[in-house]
This record gives C-alpha cells, sequence and structure tokens, in this order.
C-alpha cells in the first residue's frame, strides 16, 4: 500500500478532518491531499510528526514488515550460532579425546616402567649394578648376575639390604 492510502487510513480512523492534521504536523490542507492521492509524499520529519501524531512508528507508518525483517535476522544469528556450537561441540570432543589418549600413553609408559622393575630373578641377565649397605656403610658393586643373589644372601644375613640400581641387558639381547 502506498503511503499516502496508509496516511489516509490511518487519518479517518483517528477521526481528523485533513485540516486539523495539516495544522497538528505544520503543513498545509493541499499537502495532506497532495499526500493521500500519492501526487508527493512527506519528507523525514514531516513523516516523523505523523508517527507521533498517530501514536505508531515509521515502520509501522511506511508499512514496513520489520517483524520479518528480524524474523529473517534472528533466524540468520540462530544458524550461525547452531553452526558454531556444532564447531565448539567438535572441539570439545577432539580435546577430550586427545586428553584420553595422552592420559592412556602416561598410563602405558608407567605400566611398562614399572614392567621392566628389576626382579629379584637375575638369571636371565648378564650383570648387575647395585648398592649393598650393612652398618650405615653403603658399597656400590658391579658382579656378574649369577653371582648378585649370593652376595645379596650375606648382606641381609648381616642384617643389610642391596638394592639394584642397574641390570645389564638380558642374555638373548645381544
Amino acid at each position: 500500500m502506498a503511503i499516502g492510502n496508509r496516511i489516509y487510513e490511518l487519518r479517518k480512523s483517528e477521526k481528523l478532518s485533513q485540516e486539523k492534521l495539516a495544522e497538528k504536523i505544520g503543513v498545509t490542507r493541499q499537502t495532506i491531499s497532495n499526500w493521500e492521492l500519492n501526487e508527493s509524499s512527506p519528507d523525514l520529519k514531516q513523516a516523523k510528526e505523523l508517527s507521533n501524531v498517530f501514536n505508531i512508528s515509521l515502520d509501522e507508518l511506511v508499512e514496513n514488515n520489520i517483524r520479518d525483517i528480524l524474523l529473517d535476522k534472528t533466524n540468520k544469528s540462530n544458524i550461525n550460532m547452531n553452526k558454531l556450537n556444532k564447531i565448539m561441540l567438535s572441539m570439545l570432543i577432539s580435546i577430550i579425546v586427545l586428553i584420553t589418549i595422552l592420559l592412556l600413553i602416561l598410563i602405558s609408559l608407567n605400566t611398562i616402567s614399572n614392567g621392566k622393575k628389576k626382579s629379584d630373578d637375575y638369571t636371565n641377565y648378564r650383570g648387575v649394578m647395585a648398592v649393598c649397605e650393612v652398618n650405615d656403610e653403603a658399597v656400590f658393586i658391579s658382579t656378574p648376575a649369577a653371582d648378585f643373589e649370593k652376595i645379596k644372601q650375606v648382606y641381609e644375613s648381616q642384617g643389610g639390604k642391596c638394592y639394584d640400581r642397574e641390570v645389564v641387558k638380558p642374555k638373548n639381547e645381544d
């Protein structure tokens, strides 16, 4: 609908004559007539005065469908937010997976290092380096693996202890 038709409808609904409306806006009756006949249009200042007289917004005066415009912008914004949420969710999942993998690696490394803990069975090894102590005296020894058990027993029989520090490669890893 043209703005002239809209002004005519609003003026009639408010039961105003062209003359009364013209007085309120500060224009002539002929100007109101020209607007209503769509021969001319109010300028921005006059349109603002008309919206004040009719107690409507400028968008309502010119019948802009602002609701559809706002809904369209809101829908576009929602679509963008949904895309952003999907990206953030995939990043969060990736981070969780990465942390899980790192934890599994750390647990594996810890298990492997614990698995390499030296056992008391030294028969499969070439040599042992150890620290043995008795009566607050410590001795560093390096001995063939076969002899370590005997040395360990001697120190333990005297109330001491032996701590192996390094076990040299198993015989089958030459």
